[in-house]
């Protein structure tokens, strides 16, 4: 039997054709909440792809340098500082080629957090040498990601940069031509493991947000995945399966679920330190596994007993055996540095632009990549030492940043319902017009 029809298109209040209707609003709201990270992003919805520019690059493969320096003064600097500085200074050569007033507020708010830490730090007797240095790099990081949104600088080239100098860095250790301070755990430019760790598990995951084949996205992750294994930072290795995790399971989750997902994927993060210890693929590591315990417990107690304002820039760190340890928990490192104007400040920055977790908008292919990168970010926080303020957590902003300003003319989740149910009707009223 034929559907039934009026001048103007088939009968709306023809029962099969209401059950089209309601399969493909059906498949609408499933779709609405967000796309797979495995699907092709269209261009309108992707980060803008620009011709990659020479200077970004070059500064990109800089910011892995972080095991040399060059002397300034009576100080050294490290390479990727210096990087930092000059990327600011080409910043400031350059026009905005997007409007980002929409960051005033958190501009505003990240001026307010220095002057606290500085006040702070002042008050409480800290060398202004060190504390001084510190603040600057925080400032740096902050004010890249304010470039990076405003398009003064082009994102992606820096990105590319930087994971060149990251796979070039493989070859080169196991040549022997890069520092080994780990033995034959990957380290070279980047220095120390963990700090290897969380860059191979957080920088190929946030370029998924920039790679527009699905098939390509796969082989950027497959390259990764050795790498992390190859620095040994089992938290890294957790972090990076969480990440991956994220992007397979939550594109069409809604918030509450995220959240319980990013909770479960924390202790899965701390199971894994405590469990993994013993396993033959990571040798024997009785004597770093308890003096990682023993930090854990100073931190603890350092911890407790800092005040709501925080120590000061710089005191992140424990004394023991009259050796000086760094924490080994960035959410502790951020209170007690700057009590909890600091912690509020940083984590609420991440959540609003890396997780986005209560966002109306599109969940695109693109932001589900940066939200499985900040999960790398909040889920290693527990077990290593300096995670949030570091050029990985920057670009992650930086990212996410970009995409929230982009993200202000992208269509709601009713919008996007609405005009599922728009091209249903006109697909209905052709086919059996």
């Amino acid at each position: 039997m034929a559907v039934q029809h009026h001048s103007a298109g088939p009968l709306e209040t023809d029962p099969r054709l209401a059950a089209v209707y309601a399969a493909r609003a059906e498949q609408a709201r499933r779709t609405a909440r967000g796309t797979s990270a495995w699907t092709r992003e269209d261009d309108e919805h992707a980060l803008e792809r620009v011709p990659l520019r020479i200077p970004e690059l070059l500064l990109g493969a800089l910011l892995a340098m972080e095991v040399f320096a060059i002397p300034v003064g009576g100080t050294s600097v490290p390479l990727s500082e210096l990087a930092m500085m000059l990327l600011l200074l080409l910043a400031l050569c350059r026009r905005a080629t997007r409007d980002a007033s929409d960051l005033g507020v958190a501009a505003l708010a990240a001026g307010a957090v220095a002057l606290f830490l500085a006040v702070v730090s002042v008050s409480v007797g800290i060398e202004d040498l060190a504390w001084m240095r510190r603040l600057v790099r925080i400032s740096a990081l902050a004010a890249l990601v304010g470039c990076f949104a405003a398009r003064r600088l082009d994102l992606r080239s820096v990105l590319w940069g930087l994971l060149a100098a990251m796979a070039v860095n493989v070859p080169l250790f196991y040549a022997g031509v890069v520092p080994a301070p780990y033995g034959s755990y990957l380290t070279g430019f980047l220095g120390d493991k963990n700090v290897a760790g969380l860059y191979y598990a957080a920088m190929p995951v946030l370029a998924v947000a920039f790679v527009r084949s699905p098939q390509r996205r796969v082989m950027v992750l497959a390259a990764a995945a050795p790498c992390v294994f190859l620095t040994g930072s089992r938290t890294s290795m957790a972090g990076f399966a969480c990440a991956v995790l994220w992007m397979w399971l939550t594109p069409r989750l809604g918030p509450v679920f995220r959240i319980l997902i990013l909770a479960a994927m924390g202790w899965a993060v701390t199971f894994a330190e405590e469990n993994l210890a013993q396993l033959s693929v990571f040798g024997d590591r009785t004597g770093t596994d308890q003096l990682r315990s023993w930090i854990q417990d100073a931190t603890a107690v350092k911890a407790a007993e800092t005040p709501w304002f925080g120590r000061g820039l710089t005191e992140a760190y424990v004394t023991i055996d009259d050796a000086t340890w760094h924490y080994h928990n960035s959410y502790a490192g951020l209170f007690t540095e700057g009590g909890y104007v600091l912690v509020i400040a940083v984590l609420a920055a991440y959540l609003y632009f890396g997780l986005r977790v209560f966002t109306t908008r599109l969940r695109t292919p693109s932001r589900v990549a940066v939200e499985a990168a900040t999960a790398v970010i909040f889920v290693t926080a527990a077990q290593l030492g300096e995670v949030f303020l570091t050029i990985p957590g920057m670009l992650i902003l930086a990212t996410g940043a970009s995409l929230a300003l982009q993200e202000k003319d992208a269509p709601l989740e009713t919008e996007v319902t609405e005009r599922q149910r728009a091209k249903v009707l006109h697909d209905a009223r052709a086919r059996w017009g």
